[in-house]
């Protein structure tokens, strides 16, 4: 859902990996081996700038809406919906794929996926994974191959179903 300027208003409060690393620390394992632990780091690189720059991006990569939708989960919500545990830092976390957890976390509510699932949990499809991962031009100038979904998703699978 979309507020006044633009601030995205969640259905419920993101509350960062180390929430989820509790109870799921192999799919934390394999999220900080992923790169999509380290997409807000890229954004200050020379690089990033040099790419915002010819893009025409009006604030820094890492302070532009435009980049910070993909590269920072959460980071166009209202810091009211992020838990004081949360950092954008930490780039393309749990929750960007799986939904803000608050109203899913319970330990009760998880073992039960129906329920986790009614409560907010999102299962994410190849669809998903698009939204960030599709063609554009600030990926274009790195001259890298189109992205792959099945290759991809073998690297990150955590799933008992990989």
């Amino acid at each position: 859902l979309k507020g006044a300027g633009g601030i995205t208003v969640p259905n419920a409060k993101y509350m960062g990996n180390q929430v989820c690393k509790s109870c799921h620390p192999e799919a934390y394992r394999i999220w900080v081996a992923a790169k999509h632990a380290r997409t807000y780091v890229v954004l200050g690189t020379m690089m990033a700038k040099k790419i915002g720059e010819e893009c025409k991006i009006q604030a820094p990569p890492p302070k532009s809406a435009k980049c910070l939708t993909c590269h920072a989960t959460a980071a166009t919500v209202s810091k009211e919906y992020r838990a004081s545990e949360f950092h954008i830092e930490e780039g393309v976390k749990c929750e960007a794929c799986h939904g803000p957890g608050e109203k899913y976390i319970a330990e009760e509510i998880m073992r039960d996926r129906n329920a986790a699932t009614t409560a907010g949990l999102l299962m994410p499809t190849e669809k998903d994974c698009m939204t960030c991962h599709k063609s554009k031009p600030s990926h274009e100038m790195l001259k890298k191959k189109p992205f792959d979904y099945a290759t991809a998703w073998k690297k990150i699978a955590h799933t008992k179903n990989k």
